[in-house]
């Protein structure tokens, strides 16, 4: 499918915009997101059952019976918080 030439045009204007302002991740950083998301939740790993369940499990542990108030999204960017 191919955009209409006035909103391919509006995305690349936002997208540059956005870029000059600091709002957009780094394609590097992006990339290694990508990484840490597949390393923990790609095919391979959800293939493995086990190791799924082990995992939500231990998310909820973590969250509800260690006090902290870490976000999903935390742990699956890695982000720790204290």
């Amino acid at each position: 499918m191919i955009l209409d030439v006035r909103i391919a045009q509006e995305l690349i204007v936002l997208k540059k915009s956005m870029e000059s302002g600091g709002k957009l991740l780094a394609s590097e950083q992006l990339r290694q997101y990508y990484a840490t998301f597949r390393s923990r939740f790609g095919p391979d790993i959800l293939s493995d059952n086990h190791f799924y369940l082990a995992s939500l499990w231990g998310y909820y542990r973590l969250v509800n019976l260690g006090g902290r108030s870490s976000t999903l999204s935390d742990l699956l960017l890695g982000i720790s918080t204290p």
